[in-house]
């Protein structure tokens, strides 16, 4: 995902956050509906790029080439929970720890140069963020989910103001942000409202839309909305959960908007920033089944939260991946697909295999990236232009953050970052 904003984790499933006294999301005798924001286009209108299971030029293997480590056993610096990477015009690197809430600023070829905010609720500072991004004035924005806003202070730390997305705050309403991207001064972000009425039932929205430098919502591209009642059992339905919140969305450098709507289906719709479906590409595609071990680890990755407590809930939870996990988009256009199936057989020293389509919708190769990392445990994150940058143990520290296990693994490596460099490759 572009400008570092980061997705949860895809591997095992949606982190519910909840801060009441009781149940707010993912309830399974919800009524959800995915659509359209606005007036439904119909899908025959637009064109359909119809791919095989079979790319046209087909795999090859790209080599990361490493460019510098931070953290770790062997290093000075301790991380956290790297939830997030972004980059700067001059290469420096700006590394996000949700759980020290701190930014810490490498040169392009590792040096570290300072760190940045602190945990608090003052100006400038951050607690539990989310994301990280520049925002179009150049100031850098932590993303904060549960209070649906964005806290902005300039290279130097010094604090900015506090933007607000999701319109206004109304009594009994929740507004939440749970992820934002900027690409080319357009911003885009999955957002999300809810109301509680007299009688104890609770609605919720999720969207993805752009926004304005200020916070106003401008074009809202899908949505989806569930009903519960508060109060009732503590529950985790991951089919009827679903929404590209983090992951499942990318911004191209031209401004079109890719989201993989429906969960069992090999599907991206592609708008353009004004919300008109361009086209909708597809390809043949069977997701893989998971294992036991793999159902656990959904089971495992869903946080409930009520009253300070984290509360375990009763979770369904399919026997299939979604099929589409992860989306970005290269200065190229070139739209690159993490799948069910990409770390499935992984090769020695393969971190996964990725579909590549060109900006018509083609399905044109499969990339292999060659790097270290565990699927299942590291998360890497596209900076921009030709970096990227590996958070090692990331799903394992952020289970820490809400009291779980840690690690599946007790080889697994302590937080590390390792930052790379993905040579252009003319598919």
């Amino acid at each position: 995902m572009y400008c570092g904003v980061s997705p949860c984790f895809r591997h095992t499933a949606m982190a519910l956050a909840v801060c009441a006294s009781a149940l707010i999301l993912a309830g399974t005798e919800s009524a959800a509906a995915l659509a359209f924001a606005g007036e439904p286009p119909t899908t025959d209108d637009v064109p359909h790029i119809r791919n095989g299971s079979t790319p046209a030029k087909g795999s090859r293997t790209v080599h990361l080439q490493e460019l510098w480590r931070a953290g770790g056993d062997d290093d000075e610096m301790v991380f956290g929970s790297v939830a997030g990477a972004t980059q700067d015009r001059a290469g420096n690197v700006y590394l996000l720890d949700a759980q020290l809430s701190q930014v810490q600023v490498y040169s392009f070829s590792g040096e570290h140069r300072k760190t940045l905010s602190r945990e608090g609720e003052g100006p400038g500072e951050i607690r539990r963020p989310d994301g990280l991004l520049f925002m179009p004035d150049s100031s850098l924005g932590a993303v904060h989910f549960m209070t649906g806003s964005v806290v902005c202070f300039d290279r130097a730390g010094v604090p900015g103001r506090t933007i607000t997305f999701g319109g206004e705050r109304t009594r009994g309403g929740m507004h939440s942000l749970r992820s934002l991207t900027n690409r080319g001064g357009i911003l885009v972000g999955c957002a999300g409202q809810m109301q509680v009425d007299d009688g104890g039932r609770a609605r919720r929205t999720e969207y993805l839309a752009s926004f304005t430098p200020e916070g106003k919502e401008l074009v809202r591209y899908i949505e989806k909305t569930t009903e519960n009642i508060l109060g009732a059992r503590h529950q985790f339905n991951e089919k009827a959960s679903y929404f590209p919140s983090r992951g499942g969305w990318a911004v191209g450098p031209d401004g079109t908007v890719y989201v993989a709507p429906v969960r069992d289906r090999y599907e991206i719709h592609a708008f353009d920033p004004e919300g008109r479906l361009l086209r909708v590409i597809e390809r043949e595609f069977t997701p893989r089944k998971r294992t036991r071990e793999e159902k656990d680890r959904v089971v495992e990755g869903v946080v409930m939260i009520i009253n300070g407590e984290r509360v375990k809930p009763e979770a369904t939870v399919e026997d299939s991946p979604p099929c589409i996990l992860d989306l970005w988009v290269d200065d190229h256009g070139m739209l690159y697909v993490e799948h069910a199936n990409s770390a499935a057989g992984r090769p020695e020293g393969i971190m996964y295999t990725l579909d590549v389509f060109d900006p018509q919708g083609r399905y044109v190769a499969q990339a292999a990236i060659a790097c270290e990392g565990d699927p299942s445990d590291d998360e890497l994150f596209y900076l921009g232009g030709d970096t990227m940058a590996l958070s090692r143990g990331r799903r394992s520290s952020w289970l820490g953050m809400f009291g779980g296990s840690g690690s599946h693994d007790e080889g697994s490596p302590s937080s590390e970052v390792v930052c790379y460099r993905m040579p252009h490759v003319a598919w």
